[in-house]
């Protein structure tokens, strides 16, 4: 297998590196180190976070686009019993839903993708202060 050797080498590429730099910086390297975990495990949570409301707004969009469905279906029922106004209610609503998953979906990208970002700068940052 081409990565068993990439695989295999990972061990080392982060113990040597890792022991010279705990050997300059000491406590610093240490420092650094504690802060990028804290950022990976804030990225895995946001990334949890943001499969979870991806799923929810699936959910939503398939209730909403039923509702439509439904309402297209049975147009002439609608018109005759003057129901626009109670199905525009229900599918505003829904839309409303939708649209705070959203937000939430590009909250948590976006906490996501800056905690992977800002990873380099506040380990190194954090090691040399």
């Amino acid at each position: 297998s081409p990565f068993l050797s990439i695989f295999s080498a990972i061990p080392g590429n982060l113990l040597l590196p890792g022991t010279i730099l705990a050997f300059f910086l000491g406590r610093a390297f240490f420092a650094g180190l504690a802060a990028c975990i804290l950022l990976v495990i804030l990225s895995n949570c946001a990334a949890a976070k943001y499969k979870q409301k991806v799923q929810e707004k699936l959910r939503v969009a398939d209730e909403r686009l039923a509702l439509i469905n439904e309402t297209l279906q049975g147009a002439r029922s609608v018109k005759l019993c003057a129901w626009e106004c109670a199905l525009e209610e229900k599918i505003n609503k829904v839309r409303e839903k939708e649209i705070t998953v959203l937000s939430w979906i590009h909250l948590a990208y976006a906490l996501q993708q800056g905690a992977v970002s800002a990873l380099p700068v506040v380990g190194i940052s954090t090691a040399l202060l």
